[in-house]
C-alpha cells in the first residue's frame, strides 16, 4: 500500500486548484476571442448638418466646410460627393460580414451650387 503523507496531499491540491484557475483563465480567453467585432469605417456625416443642406443653397465650399471631406468624388465628374460609411461584423478569423451601408451622394450644378441629397442605403 502506498502512504501518503499530509504535505503530498497538501500538494496534490494545489496543483488541482491551478489547474483549474489556468483551465478558466484559458475558458475565459476562448469566449471573449469568439465574441464579434463591430467595426464602423468611412466618413459619417453629423445629420443635423446633413440637414441643413439643400438645393441651390448652399456651394461645394460650404458643404466642405459643413460634411467634411467627402469619401469619394465622381470618377469622370467631379460633381458627385459620395460620403460613404460601412459597418461590418468580424467573428474571429473569418472574413468580417456587411451590416449596413450608407451612402450620402451630393450633386453639384455647374455652378457649384448643389443640386440634390441622396441617401443611398441598403
Amino acid at each position: 500500500m502506498i502512504k501518503i503523507t499530509k504535505r503530498q496531499e497538501r500538494h496534490n491540491g494545489l496543483r488541482a486548484h491551478r489547474f483549474a484557475a489556468a483551465l478558466a483563465l484559458v475558458t475565459a480567453l476562448g469566449v471573449a476571442s469568439c465574441a464579434p467585432q463591430i467595426n464602423l469605417r468611412g466618413h459619417v456625416p453629423n445629420p443635423e448638418s446633413l440637414a441643413l443642406i439643400k438645393p441651390g443653397q448652399q456651394t461645394r465650399d460650404q458643404v466642405l466646410d459643413m460634411l467634411g471631406s467627402p469619401t469619394a468624388i465622381g470618377t469622370f465628374e467631379d460633381t458627385r460627393w459620395y460620403y460613404i460609411t460601412r459597418k461590418t461584423e468580424q467573428l474571429a478569423f473569418y472574413e468580417p460580414d456587411l451590416i449596413e451601408a450608407t451612402i450620402v451622394l451630393v450633386e453639384f450644378d455647374q455652378a457649384g451650387f448643389v443640386k440634390q441629397v441622396a441617401h443611398l442605403s441598403n
